[in-house]
């Protein structure tokens, strides 16, 4: 099983795909906010077209869309939590930031009749003080099947007053890494070890 929603990665496969990635998500994140603590983040992900065609002609194909709609919103959302929502948060002390197994504010909606948005608020398991410390968030497939990117610095923001920064921290260039990712196809064996490698940080630093 690929390490992404399943019910895209089933479209995916029946594409011919050589080299990693074969797919691409735009993403944007908005920390939220409430009383100076930070209580989760608000997630936005947009799927590239070719990834998101099949799953859109099969809603809008539906003769029911808004059940179609529903039912793949909770497949695609039962399968992000399996995996653990593609983030890894860390504290300064790489300690990891524990969240709920419950998203909220879930959404699957189809933009511009072209591609699939998944949107989702991933909630903390307890709000966290935010003061003079520093925090990271990685959002990747582990096996970089999938490509997850903020393409500018306003892709990270905040929802809630707050004195601390976000910055978007670009991976190293690994011309021999890059080579290896190019070198497999979709069938290739996983290799869960690669998206890191390729992922953006995302600093949170607290006065």
């Amino acid at each position: 099983m690929r390490y992404f929603f399943t019910i895209l990665i089933c479209y995916l496969l029946s594409h011919t795909a050589m080299a990693h990635p074969h797919a691409f998500i735009d993403m944007k994140s908005q920390f939220l906010v409430e009383q100076g603590k930070l209580t989760g983040i608000r997630m936005q992900w947009i799927m590239d077209e070719i990834s998101s065609s099949e799953v859109i002609y099969e809603i809008e194909t539906s003769k029911n869309k808004q059940q179609k709609l529903a039912q793949l919103t909770n497949e695609i959302m039962q399968n992000i939590v399996g995996q653990h929502y593609f983030a890894y948060f860390y504290d300064d002390k790489h300690h990891p930031i524990k969240y709920s197994k419950q998203p909220e504010n879930t959404k699957l909606t189809i933009i511009n009749k072209r591609q699939l948005q998944i949107n989702f608020d991933l909630i903390l398991s307890k709000p966290r003080e935010l003061n003079r410390q520093t925090v990271t968030l990685l959002v990747y497939d582990p096996t970089y099947y999938i490509a997850m990117l903020y393409l500018t610095p306003k892709d990270v923001s905040f929802l809630g007053e707050t004195t601390c920064k976000l910055k978007i921290i670009e991976p190293e260039s690994n011309p021999t890494m890059k080579d290896y990712a190019a070198s497999l196809d979709k069938n290739a064996e996983e290799d869960t070890s690669l998206g890191v490698l390729f992922a953006q940080k995302v600093t949170l630093s607290c006065p």
